[in-house]
């Protein structure tokens, strides 16, 4: 007999619609049309191209071309879609023994509280630790409250790392769940996962990163789709990963199990990305990475552009380390699968140098006349326009959906600086410390994100001006000049999009607000009660429409029985900014009405909109619960 699923997931279900091209036969000719007209095209550069252009320059394009062709091979092949494999049954309650580690260092207690509680509830049995590496008596009082364990050490050795190794020596569970302070799971995900390990060679499964704050720096949703910057690798190359034995560890959402990562001496601590060196050394152990492609949980994505700079610098340089001191090129253990795979995704980093000969190329041709390419007109303009188009081609047809064009080289361009200082670890790997990823209030424009962007537009904008003045003395072909011009328009509309969007998301707030459209009613002072909708919600306060005759100050209360929690009290604080008719609320809830309102948010509500704007099917939510399920092994 098997522990049922409350929440059990269609087996055909994906998140993010499936691959432009479906079908693999066409996806495969496609690819090989791609890679046949790109080695054409090489060849051709190589051979009648080099002759009467400055020769490094003409080397350092052409070094770019042949980088990108690479890339672009491990890329799409990744991406060939694979028939989905079944999941297991769940196990037993008593086949495993699950420690579930919750690491926090600086987080907000109430945003640590949604992850415990629903860490908590989840479906098998299980213990769950909060592991506080800052020491923090109200993130113990918080652990005692919710009726958690609490674990934490006299430094902060080996950072997140180090946290999750002192996790380790303080329990014996035989598979342990990582989660980020701010991942916060679906009741099933352990019901969900567990089979996997039924396999006595796999030794982690992982989950796509989804991120429940839509409206934060990194996300767009401009095509009715949740998409970010990182969706490609969440649900293209993991999945495309997956199937050859290289997926990487992520460092939340994932199961790993015990004996393998005794195996390897625990969580890899020679980088400050410790997910991806460890998932390495796993599989260069022999064990298996499985990757499961379903939204089993959620998280936050960077509010704002400065935050968003030390999460992705912080990857970016860890990156460099595991190049540095365990490259996969060289590591012993690994397949050739598994080398091309970490190395396409830890050297995407080192990109940037390819982006950024590309993003110079065509304001050096329009305003210095400079050219990589030694051509005669009638012949190389067609030539680079056809492969140009070719490429553009595939892309759209293989990529899409996962990944954008536009919004790809909007933080291509906005990371270029800090990937190029990055870089600069791959000659000196030590020395870095790891920066928790702020959370909450994060204002102002780092100017290291700024600056790239601003530069490029302006620089393009002028090549643009000088382009048309050479059309118009006809001094230089005007298919060339027309080929570079559209070059600068786009790339000039990609610096002044992602300085607008850095301008538009440079303050942050202290916590999400929660979409949750739903009428209810308002009880004021006088105890006269009026119709409302509520529109936002989070722990500490409410935004509600359609409502007059209240006064900023008074006492409310407000019906959340749609919602499971019953009434709470509520002080009016003002105006809602935005909203016709609208008044912010602050909230008084209970330590239980937060608990239900973390069940609401997380078991309904989430899953709801992330099944409208990601195709996945939404899922029967578990019965709610105030006090602890009592879940321990």
């Amino acid at each position: 007999m098997v522990a049922p699923d409350p929440c059990p997931q269609p087996s055909h279900a994906r998140p993010y619609a499936s691959l432009h091209l479906a079908h693999r036969g066409i996806r495969r000719a496609l690819f090989a049309v791609y890679v046949v007209g790109s080695v054409a095209y090489l060849t051709w550069r190589l051979g009648w191209t080099l002759d009467r252009v400055p020769l490094a320059y003409a080397a350092i394009f052409l070094a770019a071309e042949i980088h990108l062709f690479l890339s672009s091979i491990i890329f799409y092949l990744q991406l060939q879609p694979h028939p989905r494999d079944p999941l297991p049954p769940p196990p037993h309650p008593d086949e495993w023994r699950v420690d579930v580690f919750i690491p926090t260092y600086n987080e907000p207690p109430e945003l640590v509280r949604h992850t415990a509680v629903a860490a908590r509830e989840m479906a098998y049995p299980h213990r769950t630790w909060l592991c506080d590496d800052g020491r923090r008596p109200d993130m113990k009082a918080l652990a005692e409250t919710l009726g958690v364990g609490y674990l934490t050490r006299a430094n902060n050795e080996h950072f997140k790392a180090g946290n999750l190794n002192n996790a380790l020596g303080c329990t014996d569970g035989d598979i342990v769940l990582v989660l980020d302070a701010d991942h916060v799971p679906r009741s099933n995900l352990l019901t969900r996962l567990l089979g996997a390990f039924g396999d006595p060679e796999v030794g982690f499964v992982q989950t796509p990163q989804v991120y429940y704050n839509l409206d934060s720096y990194p996300c767009d949703l401009s095509r009715h789709r949740l998409w970010h910057d990182s969706t490609v690798f969440h649900h293209g190359i993991q999945v495309g990963a997956n199937h050859w034995n290289a997926n990487y560890f992520v460092g939340t959402g994932a199961l790993l199990r015990r004996s393998a990562l005794e195996a390897i001496g625990g969580f890899a601590t020679q980088s400050i990305t410790e997910d991806s060196m460890t998932s390495m050394r796993l599989l260069a152990a022999g064990y298996r990475g499985v990757y499961i492609d379903e939204v089993l949980g959620t998280l936050l994505a960077p509010d704002t552009p400065a935050a968003y700079a030390g999460q992705r610098l912080r990857w970016a340089q860890g990156a460099m380390q595991i190049l540095r001191r365990d490259n996969p090129a060289t590591k012993p253990g690994l397949t050739l699968r598994q080398r091309l795979a970490y190395l396409g995704g830890l050297g995407g980093f080192l990109a940037c140098y390819q982006h950024l000969v590309f993003y110079a190329a065509p304001a050096l041709f329009l305003v210095f006349g400079l050219t990589p390419i030694d051509f005669t007109p009638a012949l190389a303009i067609p030539v680079v326009a056809v492969h140009i188009a070719l490429d553009l081609t595939v892309f759209k047809l293989l990529a899409a959906p996962h990944a954008r064009l536009f919004l790809g080289d909007v933080f291509r361009v906005t990371m270029l600086a800090l990937n190029l200082v990055a870089s600069t670890r791959l000659l000196k790997p030590g020395g870095l410390v790891f920066r928790v990823t702020p959370k909450g209030a994060q204002n102002g424009l780092p100017l290291s994100l700024f600056l790239p962007p601003l530069l490029l537009s302006l620089v393009c904008l002028e090549a643009v001006w000088v382009g048309l003045w050479h059309v118009r003395r006809g001094d230089v072909p005007a298919a060339a000049v027309i080929i570079a011009t559209l070059f600068c328009c786009w790339y000039a509309a990609v610096g002044v999009y992602a300085m607008w969007k850095m301008v538009r998301h440079r303050r942050g707030r202290d916590f999400y607000e929660f979409p949750v459209d739903v009428e209810t009613t308002l009880r004021d002072s006088n105890n006269a009660e009026r119709p409302v909708r509520l529109a936002h919600l989070n722990h500490v306060l409410a935004r509600i429409a359609n409502v007059d005759g209240v006064a900023p100050g008074e006492t409310v209360s407000l019906d959340l029985s749609p919602l499971g929690l019953g009434a709470a009290e509520a002080r009016v604080v003002g105006p809602s900014p935005g909203r016709e008719r609208g008044l912010e609320l602050a909230l008084h809830l209970s330590e239980q009405q937060k608990n239900l309102l973390t069940h609401y948010l997380f078991e309904v509500s989430v899953p709801r909109q992330m099944a409208e704007l990601t195709g996945l099917p939404a899922t029967q939510p578990s019965p709610a619960r105030a006090e602890p399920r009592g879940r321990l092994w």
